[in-house]
């Protein structure tokens, strides 16, 4: 029989190994809480878990040999669920890479030439049929549109100087 000291060190330890997830990021959240008797406004910071960028590694180590089928339908759009949340995953982690699509130019102005690099990267990876080509360079520029977004919302201060 486990006794209760056995019971709370097992939770804590499932809470340390849980809080102990480097893939995980943690975001600030402010609270406004207010005293109804004084009405004095007291801010209190908390910290929310959100889920980080997914790198899909496992992809990454798929070889030649054992590519990821993926089905399309007649437009070029992938139809398959699973295997097509696994190409867009995998297509953001490339579209957030600096190697592959800068970050300092937008989609329409990348080169032709790195575009055909993210493709073969593609194609490489995954069993992708002829004629999906379009599809993917436009969700590429979406997912590319989506991230210099996100990059300018939590690094961009208008308040500096370009040099700065």
């Amino acid at each position: 029989m486990t006794s209760r000291k056995d019971k709370r060190a097992k939770k804590d330890k499932r809470a340390r190994t849980r809080s102990g997830n480097d893939n995980q990021q943690v975001e600030d959240v402010l609270h406004m809480e207010s005293n109804h008797s004084d009405d004095d406004e007291v801010q209190v910071i908390q910290r929310k878990r959100v889920r980080g960028p997914t790198f899909m590694p496992k992809v990454w180590t798929v070889s030649d040999e054992e590519r990821i089928s993926v089905s399309f339908n007649e437009y070029g759009q992938p139809i398959d669920k699973k295997t097509t949340s696994t190409l867009t995953h995998f297509m953001g982690s490339l579209a957030r890479s600096g190697k592959y699509c800068p970050l300092h130019k937008p989609w329409p102005k990348v080169n032709s030439a790195k575009k055909k690099i993210l493709l073969d990267v593609l194609n490489d990876k995954f069993d992708l049929p002829m004629g999906c080509d379009d599809w993917l360079l436009k969700s590429f520029g979406k997912k590319v549109r989506n991230w210099r977004a996100r990059v300018k919302k939590d690094y961009y201060d208008p308040s500096l100087s370009y040099r700065e």
